[in-house]
C-alpha cells in the first residue's frame, strides 16, 4: 500500500488552525496539544514507511493546460471574476497564490508587449534580491487565458475598491 506524506496531513492542521485563527469560536481544549503528539508520532511512521518506499512524495499533480482553461471556462461562465483573474495571474506568473495575493500597484510595469509583474518576495527569496519580473503577455487567440482580458475586466467590475488610494489590488 502506498501512504500519503507526512506534510500532506499536517498541511490540513495547518489550514485547521489558520481557519480557528480567523473564527470568533475557539477549537476544542486539547486540540492543539493531542494533534502536536499525533503529528510527531506520524512523523516517526512515516519515515519508516519512506524506507520502504510505501510514501507518495508527489502529492499534488501538476494541473495541465486543458484542466487550466477549463477551469477559467467555468470561472467566467459562473461570474466569478475574482477567481478568474487570480487563476490567470497565478498560471502566467508560474506564482503562488500568497505572491498573487499581496500584489500592489507597485509590481506592475509595462513592458513593451507585456505587462511585467515582479513580486516583493517569494518563499525561497524572503528579501527580494533575486526576484526578476514576470512578463504576461496578451492572448489574441483565446481571451479566457488572456492576462490583459482578465485583468481589464476585474478592474472594470470592482472599480470601487480602487477610488480610495489603496495600493493593494486583492487584499481587502
Amino acid at each position: 500500500p502506498t501512504f500519503y506524506g507526512w506534510d500532506h496531513l499536517r498541511k490540513h492542521h495547518d489550514a485547521i488552525l489558520y481557519g480557528s485563527s480567523r473564527s470568533p469560536s475557539e477549537l476544542p481544549r486539547g486540540y492543539r496539544m493531542q494533534m502536536k503528539s499525533f503529528l510527531d508520532s506520524l512523523k516517526k511512521e512515516n519515515q519508516q514507511k519512506k524506507k520502504l518506499g510505501q510514501v507518495d512524495e508527489h502529492e499534488a499533480d501538476p494541473i495541465t493546460m486543458p484542466f487550466y482553461v477549463e477551469i477559467v471556462k467555468w470561472c467566467v461562465r459562473k461570474g466569478y471574476i475574482f477567481l478568474w483573474v487570480f487563476t490567470v495571474l497565478q498560471w502566467n506568473c508560474m506564482a503562488r497564490c500568497c505572491n498573487i495575493d499581496g500584489l500592489t500597484w507597485n509590481c506592475f510595469k509595462v513592458g513593451k508587449d507585456s505587462i511585467e509583474i515582479k513580486f516583493w518576495d517569494t518563499k525561497k527569496d524572503k528579501e527580494g534580491k533575486k526576484c526578476s519580473p514576470k512578463n504576461c503577455y496578451g492572448n489574441p487567440f483565446n481571451f479566457l487565458i488572456c492576462t490583459f482580458t482578465a485583468l481589464a475586466c476585474y478592474f472594470c467590475i470592482f472599480d470601487k475598491k480602487f477610488e480610495a488610494g489603496r495600493s493593494t489590488i486583492f487584499l481587502n
